[in-house]
């Protein structure tokens, strides 16, 4: 990831879509299509030996779990997924099992 974060500095891409098409050359081109993603996701999961239903959204559910489990700040998660409500942000996090998760662990303590 950084590599790649490094050529969209050397191309002097500081804003706009993270993955973009790579035309004939090594030009960058625009974002990538949702389809495209979608595709490509699929795809990696089959060659890496991963199951189960993954896809694009799935790695959008897992950015928002993942930014929740680290605390970070919810203003910024939405920022960074595009999101302007909070009740549809929401609906990408998957909360963790309720055995072992940090809330039911607070019933243990005496």
């Amino acid at each position: 990831m950084q590599d790649w974060l490094a050529v969209l500095t050397e191309r002097g891409i500081k804003e706009g879509a993270l993955f973009r098409r790579i035309r004939k050359g090594g030009h960058l081109g625009e974002a990538l299509a949702p389809a495209a993603v979608r595709d490509i996701v699929k795809e990696r999961c089959v060659l890496a030996g991963v199951e189960g239903g993954f896809s694009a959204h799935s790695l959008r559910a897992g950015f928002v779990t993942e930014a929740g489990r680290q605390n970070m700040p919810l203003p910024e998660t939405m920022a960074m997924t595009g999101h302007q409500s909070v009740a549809t942000v929401m609906g990408y996090f998957r909360a963790e099992s309720s055995l072992g998760s940090r809330v039911s662990r607070m019933l243990d303590e005496d």
